[in-house]
């Protein structure tokens, strides 16, 4: 699980995007075997800030969040 403390917030997403690839690159060297690593995130349908986030690194949503459903599911496929 990953969050940013709200007093690192409203930056533009600097302080996301570092935690973000600091996860990537963490999950990367757990698989050195691997070509590719398939990441998955979880977001709730309301978190704007956080679908944007992870659209910036390629992330795409597989299975939309809703009001009945909160958190939707995001992958990512990484490449060595």
């Amino acid at each position: 699980m990953l969050g940013v403390a709200l007093r690192h917030r409203h930056q533009g997403g600097k302080v996301a995007d570092e935690l973000l690839i600091d996860a990537l690159y963490d999950i990367a060297e757990r698989e050195p075997n691997r070509e590719s690593v398939v990441v998955l995130a979880r977001v709730d349908w309301r978190n704007i800030p956080s679908q944007n986030m992870l659209s910036r690194w390629g992330f795409e949503e597989v299975i939309r969040g809703s009001a009945a459903e909160r958190l939707g599911w995001w992958m990512l496929i990484l490449e060595r």
